[in-house]
């Protein structure tokens, strides 16, 4: 996911946002990203459909997200969406 990354940000190895429709794509600017500016990605990686459901299930308006190599984590400062499990 590291890879699909359009604008990489020194604080998070990797960036997406998701909206309610499950529609999911890269950071690419600070703030709203217009639709079509949107790279979109859902389907393409299902380790990513996934984190975009457990996403929704928090927060079902969506929103952006971080992935570093121990989680998933709500860039609006809310709770950690999921933690990876070493060597799995």
């Amino acid at each position: 996911m590291k890879e699909v990354q359009i604008k990489p940000r020194a604080d998070w190895p990797a960036t997406f946002s998701c909206n309610h429709q499950g529609q999911v794509w890269p950071f690419i600017r600070y703030g709203l990203t217009p639709p079509d500016e949107r790279m979109y990605l859902q389907g393409l990686f299902r380790s990513l459909d996934r984190i975009v459901m457990d996403v929704l299930a928090l927060k079902p308006e969506g929103g952006r997200f971080h992935i570093d190599d121990n989680g998933v984590y709500m860039a609006d400062g809310g709770p950690q969406v999921a933690r990876f499990k070493v060597g799995a």
